[in-house]
């Protein structure tokens, strides 16, 4: 499960579970909605992640659009191989703001 985190002022913050995949999608996706609905900006740690699956994947750009189109930002803190390699291979790298970005 993913954990959601309030920083200071307008910030948030979600570390991801070692698996982003459909078995943890519903919650991810309510995690995400409320950091994207309350933030200008948005911190992914991504660090421990293991194994992203297509769902996953969908739900990080649909954040990621939806933070662009509200004028807020994404930042990744950490993003591991399997991520990056897993954006890679779908074609989703420059969706996700992951151009070259690896732990």
């Amino acid at each position: 499960m993913a954990e959601a985190q309030e920083g200071e002022g307008t910030a948030q913050r979600i570390v991801l579970p070692a698996a982003v995949d459909i078995e943890g999608a519903e919650s991810l996706l309510a995690r995400c909605r409320e950091a994207v609905a309350g933030a200008g900006a948005l911190s992914i740690d991504a660090g421990g992640v293991e194994s992203v699956d297509t769902a996953g994947l969908q739900i990080l750009i649909a954040t990621r659009a939806a933070l662009v189109e509200a004028g807020g930002e994404l930042r990744w803190e950490r993003v591991s191989p399997a991520l990056a390699e897993a954006a890679r291979l779908a074609g989703a790298a420059g969706a996700l703001g992951l151009d070259g970005t690896a732990e």
